[in-house]
This record gives C-alpha cells, sequence and structure tokens, in this order.
C-alpha cells in the first residue's frame, strides 16, 4: 500500500485552520462595524417617549389625576399640615378650584405662629412684619451665594434654580454681566449631567432680556442634550423612563429636569424632546401614593426600575417643582432694568404703568379674597392710592378687614394687603405731586391738586 505523504496533509490541515480563523476575525470585525455604526446614529428621543406622554392632552390629563389625589390628601389632613410646602400647595390649587377661604381658614394656628414660616407663604397668610424679615435675609443668602460662585468661575452656578432670571428680575447688571460671560468662556466638556435642567432653564429664561446673539446659554444646550442622551434608561415593561446617575435615578432631579426640558423643547418647537421631557415628568409621578408622594430614589435592575425605600419626597415638594397654577407664589417684575421694582406675590397677574411721577400697578385676584404682596425696588413716595382713594401708612393694618400697606424706605420694600372688590385692583403710587394749571373757583385764584 502507497503511503499519502504526511507534509501535504498538514498543510492542508493549516490552511483550514487559517482560513477558519480569518473568517472569525472577518466577523466579529464585522459585528465590531456594526456596533459602532449603531452607536454613530444620532440620538432619537422618541424612543423613549413613554405613551402618556406623546400628546399634550394625555399629559395634561395625567398630571390632572395626580394633582387631584393629592389635593384630595391635603384636604383630608389640612388640620395637622406643618410643612410650609403642603401649607402653600393646598391654598395654591384651592384658589383654582374656587376654595380659597376655607383652605387659609384651616391652616393650623401652631403653623401660622410657628418658626417654619417664611415670607414665602406670606402671600395667603399674611404676618408681614416678620415676612419682610425672612424675605431680605432669604435675598441676601440667595445674592451672596451666587456671586461668589460667579467670582469663582464654577460651573455650579448652573444648578441653581433659574438664575438668569433671579439676577435679570432683579436689576443685577453686574451679576448678569458676569455670568453672560462666564457662559461664554465656559468649556462645554466641563459639564455635568447636574448642570442641564440649570441650562435649559437660564436658556429659556434668558430669551425674556436677551437678543439671541447674547443669549449665550444656547452654546451649551447640544451638550445638555447629549448628556440627557447618555443618561436615559427606559422600562419597557412598566412604560417609564428616568435619566440614571451612579446606578440610580433622584426622583426631584428628573422631575426639575423632565420639566426644563418639556418647557425648552416646547419653546424651540423640539416636540421629540418636549415629550421625552414629559416622560421624566410622568415616570416620576408614576409612583406616587395616596398622598401624591414618591420614592426619592429610584435604582436600575437590569436596565428595568426598582422602587428604594430610603425616603419620600412629598407632593407638594413636586407641586412647587412643576408649579402648574397660576396662583403660586412666584417673583414677578414690575418695572424692567437697573431700578427694576418686582414682587413676592400670589396674583396670577401683574402689569404696571409708569405715567410721569406716577406709577400705577394692577394686580389681579377673585373678586372679595384678600391676599398679600411684598414690592421690593420703590423709592420713596408721597402718596398711596388703593380703589382710587388715597391711603395712609398704618403698622396695624392687618387687623383691619381691609386693604393697607407699610414702607419700609431703608429696604425699599413696600408690604401691602389687598381686599379685592373687583377681580383686577390698582395700586397707584405718588413720587411726587404734580400740580395742574390753576382753576378759577368762585372768581378766586384757588388751584387745585392732582389726584
Amino acid at each position: 500500500m502507497t503511503r499519502k505523504p504526511v507534509v501535504p496533509r498538514i498543510l492542508g490541515l493549516l490552511v483550514l485552520y487559517c482560513a477558519v480563523f480569518v473568517a472569525l476575525v472577518l466577523i466579529q470585525f464585522g459585528n465590531g462595524n456594526v456596533r459602532r455604526t449603531a452607536a454613530a446614529k444620532p440620538f432619537d428621543p422618541a424612543g423613549f417617549v413613554i405613551a402618556e406622554a406623546r400628546s399634550e392632552q394625555t399629559f395634561n390629563d395625567a398630571l390632572g389625576r395626580w394633582r387631584d389625589r393629592s389635593f384630595a390628601f391635603w384636604s383630608r389632613t389640612a388640620a395637622q399640615h406643618s410643612e410650609e410646602d403642603t401649607v402653600i400647595a393646598y391654598s395654591a390649587d384651592s384658589l383654582r378650584r374656587g376654595a380659597y377661604r376655607a383652605a387659609v381658614s384651616s391652616t393650623p394656628a401652631a403653623f401660622r405662629s410657628g418658626s417654619r414660616r417664611s415670607y414665602r407663604s406670606s402671600v395667603y397668610l399674611g404676618g408681614m412684619a416678620q415676612a419682610r424679615s425672612s424675605f431680605t435675609a432669604a435675598e441676601q443668602e440667595n445674592l451672596s451665594r451666587i456671586s461668589r460662585l460667579i467670582n469663582e468661575q464654577s460651573p455650579d452656578i448652573l444648578k441653581e434654580s433659574h438664575v438668569f432670571e433671579f439676577l435679570a428680575l432683579r436689576g443685577l447688571t453686574d451679576q448678569v454681566t458676569g455670568v453672560l460671560e462666564f457662559i461664554r468662556s465656559i468649556d462645554a466638556a466641563a459639564l455635568t449631567l447636574e448642570h442641564c435642567p440649570g441650562i435649559f432653564e437660564a436658556y429659556i429664561d434668558g430669551r425674556q432680556w436677551l437678543s439671541q446673539a447674547e443669549n449665550h446659554f444656547e452654546r451649551l444646550i447640544e451638550q445638555a442634550c447629549r448628556l440627557v442622551a447618555g443618561g436615559l434608561v427606559k422600562d419597557p415593561e412598566r412604560d417609564m423612563v428616568f435619566v440614571y446617575r451612579d446606578g440610580s435615578a433622584e426622583s426631584e432631579f428628573n422631575l426639575r429636569l423632565g420639566k426644563a426640558l418639556w418647557t425648552w423643547a416646547g419653546d424651540t418647537g423640539s416636540d421629540d424632546w418636549a415629550a421625552l421631557g414629559r416622560s421624566l415628568a410622568l415616570s416620576v409621578l408614576s409612583l406616587a401614593d395616596d398622598s401624591g408622594a414618591v420614592p426619592a430614589l429610584v435604582q436600575s435592575e437590569s436596565a428595568g426600575t426598582d422602587e428604594k425605600s430610603d425616603g419620600r419626597i412629598s407632593a407638594a415638594v413636586l407641586y412647587r417643582i412643576l408649579n402648574p397654577g397660576e396662583f403660586y407664589p412666584r417673583a414677578v417684575g414690575i418695572v424692567s432694568g437697573a431700578n427694576s421694582v418686582w414682587a413676592w406675590t400670589a396674583s396670577p397677574l401683574v402689569s404696571a404703568v409708569q405715567n410721569g411721577g406716577r406709577l400705577d400697578i394692577s394686580v389681579s385676584f377673585p373678586v372679595n379674597e384678600t391676599h398679600y404682596m411684598i414690592i421690593r425696588g420703590l423709592r420713596p413716595f408721597v402718596r398711596l392710592q388703593l380703589y382710587n382713594i388715597d391711603y395712609r401708612s398704618d403698622p396695624q393694618f392687618e387687623r383691619y378687614d381691609s386693604s393697607g400697606w407699610v414702607y419700609y424706605p431703608q429696604d425699599q420694600i413696600l408690604v401691602l394687603k389687598m381686599r379685592h372688590r373687583a377681580e383686577t385692583e390698582y395700586i397707584r403710587i405718588f413720587f411726587r405731586e404734580e400740580r395742574r394749571p390753576a382753576v378759577p373757583a368762585s372768581g378766586s385764584g384757588a388751584e387745585t391738586i392732582a389726584p
């Protein structure tokens, strides 16, 4: 029998092995190309939108159900309210529902006289002497912190809630300039996910005061979107989506980010991003219990979600972040510019007209209801009218079932109680007395003073 040569057989096996190896390498290389190509595709926010957030109508319906459930809980527990956020949320939503007087009357005496009150709830409850003190202290604390961050050129200025609005509304031109110069030069790569809500908020707020060329927050939007996209995890089984950091999602952060996203995207016509923002908000609210509260943290379990039990966020805090009602306390501009005048108020509509030496402020509120205002930036004046009648300052004005005011010239602060006889009332402030031309009266040369 003739034996076949051994060498050719070995060479044949080697060729076969090499062919298999090359094929495996090509397959692996090809798969790698597929993965890289997929990763390089533009991010599509629509892939993370949940069903109830696809339209504004379904979103508003879901938000309304959560608000109704929370309001029912606040109503049942009104006599036990001890947190300011709860008192404010209940009062604001009661105003919207036409039940304001009952809500204010149910506020526990322990809260009214306690140390947990501040100027924030004074718009409903009064106590304006104490409110003025806490108001000025809070303003100074906030301004000091923001000024320090500006001086330090710290990106953490963007962690502040609505920081640009805070500065512009108060006419703090030096700080506004400092923020804009810093934002113009900041390295976008230095930003983190924590800065993203503040970027969207500042961009939207900036559009009220700045031209497009001056709004340097716009240059950070692309990086903010990229950071948000990188943290998204969707749970398809429960139809929820969250932005995760270090393996967990903070409910308060996701809600603030969601609102900032849908506000920015709605204003710029980015419908899918707006739906994504609504999805983040509804995902947080979907975890609410019967009181409307949600877990503070949600952790990821193999791309799913699992609630963590260490702490909860009350419905009132969520309500403050969402601020869905027009009667929630807020800062409102009256006169813009370096000599700005602004108010802390729960009025849904405040406007003003300057007429020579007079400032006419119109304020809306339900008829026969009472609210309080803190107006800052008013230089000293000579006269004030309510209901077209001269009203004198009275330190005891809160004791009476009528309107009244007190002015603090050292702080340029006017605190005021307004009982509405009509839906829109006017506060007329005279900085000087204007004399009309002489009008003869009974043959005399008497002249009248303009009202």
